[in-house]
């Protein structure tokens, strides 16, 4: 796990620094969680949770290797990927990074890239049609709404998109290939997808009326943004304060 997070809130988990408790104008239970987590993770010296090598994190993370090093045309040409650069918000860096996929080099958008590890997610994202709509039906929607606006936030702009891929049959078998034959970090992590046989992978079929690329570009709040970066200074003082939580 990268170090530079360690102790800081990050663009993944930062929803939870957007709860709301009973009363007006208070924090809900995760807001005072996650700070305990992040100060808790600094009086350790390092991440609570140790590495998760599950088989649906390594398959996203070997998609978007996949994605930006042999087959960029995919999601288009206009993208430069870089998933594993964190930076620090400018006036916040000593609590507050992300890690933001990539960026769209014509509108200057952050991007995030989600592979599904299975089809049911990806069923809810194609049923949306804007990025409201995923905030409002896929489960994981606030998520990825606040960690784009995280990743704008810390990048200074003011657009971001949310890009979701699922391979189709004939990409699944060029994915397994460059799973076994390709030299990439992964190693024997991939060997499961390289050695998969039908129905172990998911893939979007032919006979699918889905696409399997979804886009979903929208031009971030400054209200949004705004609220982010309040909820981050309250959250900031109490994660560097001496007393506990």
């Amino acid at each position: 796990m990268n170090p530079i997070r360690i102790g800081k809130f990050t663009s993944s988990e930062i929803v939870a620094l957007t709860t709301n408790g009973k009363k007006a104008d208070t924090m809900g239970q995760p807001f005072y969680t996650y700070v305990k987590r992040k100060k808790q993770e600094r009086k350790m010296g390092c991440h609570l949770s140790t590495n998760d090598n599950s088989k649906s994190l390594t398959w996203g993370k070997f998609l978007e290797w996949w994605l930006m090093f042999k087959r960029p045309d995919i999601i288009g040409l206009e993208y430069t990927l870089t998933p594993e650069t964190t930076i620090s918000h400018p006036e916040h860096s000593g609590v507050w990074v992300g890690s933001k996929d990539g960026h769209n080099n014509n509108t200057n958008a952050v991007i995030d890239i989600k592979c599904p590890w299975t089809r049911e997610p990806f069923a809810d994202f194609a049923e949306c049609t804007t990025i409201d709509e995923v905030r409002d039906n896929h489960k994981a929607g606030e998520q990825y709404y606040w960690q784009l606006v995280s990743n704008a936030a810390i990048s200074g702009v003011n657009k971001a998109e949310l890009i979701v891929f699922m391979p189709s049959e004939d990409q699944l078998k060029e994915i397994q290939g460059s799973a076994i034959f390709d030299d990439h970090k992964f190693m024997n992590d991939v060997y499961f997808i390289g050695s998969a046989v039908d129905g172990d992978l998911p893939f979007v079929p032919k006979t699918s009326v889905y696409p399997n690329l979804l886009r979903f570009c929208f031009d971030v709040p400054q209200a949004d943004i705004d609220f982010l970066t309040e909820r981050v200074k309250i959250a900031g003082e109490l994660l560097t304060e001496k007393n506990k939580l």
